[in-house]
Parts: structure tokens; sequence; C-alpha cells
């Protein structure tokens, strides 16, 4: 079949709706709870529409579909990328990264308690200390 030569106008407006379909439905995905297809569709609508108006929320949205999977690490690479001043949302990526740090630190933190209270046994409350005054 031979093609119909569109205006490039209009080639450029169809190339906009092709970019931005991918981004929708990969938006339709993550609320019929397939995050794992909506992460390859939000990937692959990046790797196509690179400099797309889609491009950031594309990232944000694959970030909360990562941790739906329970996939901090992955989230926490996604929001890193999506945390750049040309992201309109920069400030909501930076939180949500910062708050995953801090929740890894704190796990971490807490692993290291337990596994100390595993091998040591429980901390033992403090002491308390005589008052001389009352002695």
């Amino acid at each position: 079949y031979k093609s119909i030569p569109f205006p490039e106008a209009i080639q450029t407006v169809n190339r906009q709706a092709a970019g931005s379909a991918l981004y929708w439905i990969a938006i339709c995905q993550l609320d019929r709870s397939q995050p794992g297809t909506a992460i390859t569709s939000f990937e692959s609508y990046r790797r196509q529409y690179p400099d797309d108006m889609w491009f950031y929320p594309s990232l944000m949205n694959q970030a909360l579909a990562e941790l739906a999977q329970g996939r901090r690490d992955a989230a926490m690479k996604t929001l890193i990328e999506a945390d750049q001043e040309s992201n309109p949302d920069q400030r909501h990526a930076a939180t949500l990264l910062r708050r995953l740090q801090e929740a890894e630190v704190s796990a971490a933190g807490t692993e290291t308690e337990t596994e100390t209270e595993t091998a040591v046994g429980p901390a033992d409350p403090p002491q308390q200390q005589s008052d001389p005054t009352t002695e």
C-alpha cells in the first residue's frame, strides 16, 4: 500500500497523539492493577518519545508502580532519574525519594538492633541509680 502524504503539521500532531496514547495506556494498566505491564509501557513510551510532554509524569508513575510491586530499589532509581530541575514535579520526586531513603536507613537500623538482640539477647533495662539522699 502506498502511504498518504500528510502535511508536516498533521504528522507532528499524529506523533504527539501516538505518544500520549502510549502514556495513557500505561495509566489505564495501573488503574487495572497491572503495574508490571504499566512499567513496560512507561519505559517504552520514554524510549520512543524522549522529548514528549509526559516524560516526567511517566517516571513518577513508574516509580509508584514499582512501589506497588514492592521494588523499593527500582523505585528509588526511577525517582533519582525524575529528580531533575526540568521536571515540574521535582519537589514531589525529591520528597518521595527522601522518604524512601529515610525508610531504608530506619529499616537498616531496626534490622541491626534485631540482629544484635538475637545474638546477645534483648538489651537490659537501665539500672536505677540509688539516690544517696534517701539512704
